[in-house]
């Protein structure tokens, strides 16, 4: 998991990496599928998620879609070395950099759409209703978009700072400044 946070792929890593996907394969052969990878597909057809990405940005509301306490979900959390789905979602947060914006009619679409997969939706072991899966649209794409939407206020504030910063010490040009580094950022003007 460090490798994945750092973005470190040494040829060990790869090794796992590949292994783990040929693992991924058998499982899905011999038992199909859950939930996140047929919800996936809309993400990756109508926002441009590669697919794996997709099936990351839905496991944390994958799995909090089971009751509390479920034995299964703790073992998947256990063998990850995660001690919450919180924790695994931060984590993940952190290795995919989801940046894709969804509104309410996104995912009541997709919801709508993903209700129609009674086979799919035959492989949760648990009763399903719409709001179910409405939820997990909502809690990983909607909260999603708008803890980015507020990371990237942040950024966009503490830029700002810099930039008046360096416009005191360097001249008094404030406008001119900002301009200019904004164009680095490919904006043509700070309005």
């Amino acid at each position: 998991m460090p490798a994945l946070r750092e973005r470190v792929y040494s040829p060990e890593t790869r090794d796992k990496l590949m292994l783990m996907s040929a693992l991924g394969g058998v499982a899905i052969a011999q038992t199909m599928t859950s939930l996140p990878h047929g919800m996936g597909y809309f993400l990756t057809y109508e926002k441009g998620l590669p697919h794996g990405m997709a099936n990351g940005v839905l496991t944390q509301a994958y799995l909090e879609l089971f009751p509390a306490g479920d034995e299964n979900v703790a073992k998947v959390l256990e063998y990850l070395g995660f001690a919450s789905t919180d924790e695994m979602g931060t984590f993940l947060d952190a290795v995919l950099e989801h940046n894709s914006v969804y509104t309410e009619a996104d995912v009541t679409s997709y919801t709508d759409r993903f209700m129609e997969q009674k086979g799919k939706l035959a492989t949760f072991p648990y009763p399903l209703e719409r709001e179910d899966i409405y939820n997990m649209y909502k809690n990983a794409v909607i909260d999603q978009s708008i803890k980015t939407t507020k990371d990237l206020k942040k950024q966009a504030s503490t830029l700002e700072s810099n930039i008046k910063s360096n416009a005191s010490s360097q001249s008094d040009d404030y406008e001119s400044t900002l301009t200019t580094e904004l164009a680095k950022y490919g904006y043509a003007s700070y309005e």
